[in-house]
């Protein structure tokens, strides 16, 4: 993975500076970025590779769950990762803390026909308080959020709810922005000691603004 010193970023990011998303996530700037048709294919294009990644992990992927899988998508936002679950054949229930990225993720057209027909719901809630019962998720999803949690209290949190609501051999895909290659490794650690075995993904490792980090693990206990 390299050394801490090929993940320097240059700047501040939003959660180096903001409390929390929702005092970043401003209307306006929702607005603009939901009217930026290139941030929602970049979006899809990172979800994509997070499935990829995942079935590096588990080959036959979510085809090998009965029925429609339910997938939760974390931190949604204007939903392009939520609308590429429900293409991959999975009913999705997809959360944000932020009540008006909820409102901007079902103004497209397409995600409203999803609605319509029951593969797409809709919660008001935060990764550290996730509102869904025991082991009622096949796959969890995740894409540019979780960096959002900084504290030891609020990831331990995420992940106690996170094996919860996964089902024995359910899946997880997550994309997040680490500060670091240690900070990457021990989030990895929590997840496999709550009991999730898989690894690590880096696309351009040596590239800072444009590497990509991903897990994909599954729930073995």
């Amino acid at each position: 993975m390299g050394g801490d010193d090929d993940w320097r970023v240059a700047g501040c990011r939003p959660e180096d500076i903001h409390d929390d998303p929702g005092s970043y996530w401003d209307e306006e700037r929702i607005a603009r970025f939901s009217r930026a048709k290139g941030q929602w294919k970049l979006q899809k294009r990172i979800a994509e590779r997070a499935i990829a990644h995942f079935l590096e992990e588990d080959p036959k992927g979510l085809q090998h769950m009965t029925g429609s899988p339910i997938a939760l998508d974390i931190g949604c936002g204007t939903g392009a990762s939520s609308a590429l679950l429900v293409e991959n054949g999975c009913k999705t229930i997809a959360i944000d803390v932020i009540p008006a990225m909820l409102e901007y993720c079902f103004k497209d057209r397409s995600m409203v026909a999803m609605r319509h027909r029951g593969m797409l719901h809709a919660l008001l809630a935060s990764a550290t308080a996730i509102p869904i019962r025991k082991e009622r998720i096949d796959f969890a999803f995740s894409i540019s959020a979780l960096q959002w949690l900084r504290s030891d209290r609020e990831k331990e949190a995420f992940i106690k709810d996170l094996h919860s609501c996964i089902h024995q051999d359910g899946g997880l895909a997550f994309q997040f922005y680490p500060r670091s290659r240690e900070s990457a490794i021990k989030f990895g650690m929590r997840l496999k000691h709550a009991g999730f075995t898989g690894g690590i993904f880096i696309d351009n490792p040596r590239n800072p603004k444009k590497r990509k980090v991903f897990f994909g693990m599954i729930k073995r206990k």
